[in-house]
């Protein structure tokens, strides 16, 4: 298992795609919308999987790390309430393609939606993101959800170059 250092902060994120409207869009690719966040200076990707809202993006200017530092963050919004709390904070395992990685989760509700996010700035983490085919939260518990990853390497693309074109 891999322990990548998620660091919790406060994102101004949406939970459905239809929240996703004072976003400056920036097209679609293979299912995914790519949009960008002025508030905080991040491109994003956004798809519905089911009841499930699934977020990936970057974010720079709310997260406060210095300098041009700029972190990704994941995030899984459900219409059905879920044990995670609002701004509650709980370990959390994930799986991709069978590689685990450990962190913390943020929980999130915001109009209707509930569920979290992470916020890591590990290349490891964004590579298995970009190449892998299913990522299953909370491996091995009742509460597991799986999530396919499929496009995830040209919309992860996009949103780079959102965020080249947007850098400023």
């Amino acid at each position: 298992m891999k322990v990548i250092a998620f660091a919790a902060a406060a994102l101004a994120l949406s939970g459905a795609a239809a929240l996703a409207q004072p976003f400056e869009g920036k097209g679609s690719v293979q299912g995914w919308n790519i949009f960008f966040n002025g508030k905080t200076g991040g491109c994003f990707m956004e798809g519905q999987q089911g009841d499930y809202v699934v977020q990936m993006g970057t974010e720079a200017a709310m997260l406060g790390q210095g300098d041009g530092d700029i972190f990704g963050f994941v995030a899984v919004y459900a219409p059905a309430e879920i044990a995670l709390k609002d701004g509650e904070m709980l370990p959390i395992f994930v799986s991709i393609d069978g590689e685990l990685f450990g962190g913390d989760v943020v929980g999130v509700e915001k109009q209707g939606f509930h569920g979290g996010y992470v916020i890591s700035n590990s290349t490891e983490y964004a590579d298995a993101l970009s190449d892998g085919s299913v990522m299953t939260i909370a491996p091995d518990t009742p509460s597991a959800t799986e999530i396919s990853l499929s496009g995830t390497r040209a919309a992860i693309d996009a949103v780079r170059g959102c965020q080249a074109e947007t850098a400023g």
